[in-house]
């Protein structure tokens, strides 16, 4: 299941700032303010000057810096802000892409020669990622193979799924290989970086309170749950995760 932040997108969209201000044509008639001038002040580019009071006033200096933002207070949330991004970019549905390139291919495992069923870990970075099939019992293995597509552009099931593409054009679908009771770290790292961990280690930012198999009504299973903040599904095979935080966190 994927969080993160543009469905399907590829990592490092750009981000645009539009330009500021525009000169305007022509000159103002004398005794006329410049746009953005007030009437009576300095034009533009001058020095200005604080204006001299008044015989019997008492002088007064610039208004006062206004107070900084008083900084929040540290609490759980952090912890829920980071699983609830799990809900979204790591299982919320295909937002995290990993192309492997021809190079990666040869030293991990090839699209065509993956089952569905597999388990896999996923190493390297969004730009060059390789996954390598591991047995699922290992506490490495984060990533299950729902299903093995000969497009990228063909859909996974649906539900929460993550995605590993292949140069080649293939595609996995992936689902997480989680149990009830399971803790995860990193969630704001990619799907190489984020791990099983003891739920007492004090990177532990999500538990899997529930993981069903054979239904799909997220709601129906996670709302059962006090301290549910969310949860995913999958249809193929069909499965709930419901998420907490841990406790202590």
């Amino acid at each position: 299941m994927s969080l993160p932040p543009g469905s399907g997108a590829q990592p490092g969209d750009p981000y645009s700032h539009s330009p500021y201000g525009q000169s305007q044509y022509g000159q103002p008639q004398y005794g006329q303010p410049q746009y953005g001038q007030s009437y009576g002040s300095a034009p533009y580019g001058e020095p200005q000057f604080p204006q001299q009071p008044r015989y019997g006033e008492i002088p007064t200096g610039p208004p006062p810096m206004p107070m900084p933002p008083v900084p929040p207070k540290k609490s759980k949330t952090g912890a829920i802000v980071a699983a609830i991004v799990v809900a979204l970019a790591v299982v919320g549905g295909a937002v995290t892409l990993f192309v492997v390139n021809q190079q990666s291919d040869r030293m991990g495992i090839d699209g065509e020669d993956v089952a569905v069923g597999q388990c896999i870990t996923v190493d390297g970075s969004d730009e060059l990622a390789l996954a390598k099939s591991v047995d699922c019992s290992d506490p490495k293995a984060l990533w299950q193979v729902a299903a093995n597509l000969d497009s990228t552009s063909s859909p996974c099931p649906d539900g929460d799924y993550d995605e590993y593409h292949y140069n080649s054009g293939t595609k996995l679908c992936l689902t997480l290989n989680v149990k009830t009771g399971d803790c995860l770290a990193n969630l704001s790292g990619n799907m190489a970086e984020i791990s099983k961990v003891n739920c007492t280690d004090a990177g532990a930012e999500v538990v899997i309170l529930a993981a069903q198999d054979g239904v799909t009504d997220v709601e129906g299973v996670c709302g059962g749950f006090e301290d549910a903040f969310g949860g995913g599904y999958y249809s193929e095979p069909a499965r709930v995760l419901c998420f907490g935080y841990p406790r202590g966190v």
